[in-house]
């Protein structure tokens, strides 16, 4: 018996939790282990060479993957910035629509008369 409908959502009284976030012990043995595997040193080594390859083959693509990866690790994401619009977009576009509206009625009326 399944515990979702035919849709795939949850029954009542049914819930199927994941398995969550990683224990710390966990999530720090992984980290420790990726670090012996490939010391700190050889990312950078490897990093340099990727950029200088990319770099020699006049690649903008390669040269911008391994800067956003670098920049990913060393800046963190970037945050979301909100710019300031002037005018209202809402009334623009609501003006803009009448306006098409208006010359679509002209239209009909000039190929009926």
């Amino acid at each position: 018996m399944s515990d979702r409908d035919e849709r795939g959502r949850l029954l009542p009284g049914h819930h199927s939790p994941g398995p969550g976030r990683p224990k710390r012990e966990q999530e720090a043995a992984l980290l420790s282990a990726i670090s012996s595997a490939i010391p700190p040193a050889e990312v950078a080594s490897a990093l340099r060479t990727a950029l200088d390859l990319a770099i020699e083959l006049r690649s903008p693509r390669g040269i911008v993957s391994v800067l956003e990866f670098q920049a990913a690790y060393q800046l963190g994401k970037p945050i979301a910035r909100v710019e300031n619009i002037e005018g209202d977009p809402i009334s623009e576009t609501l003006e803009k629509l009448q306006q098409m509206y208006i010359a679509r009625q002209q239209v009909g009326q000039a190929e009926q008369g």
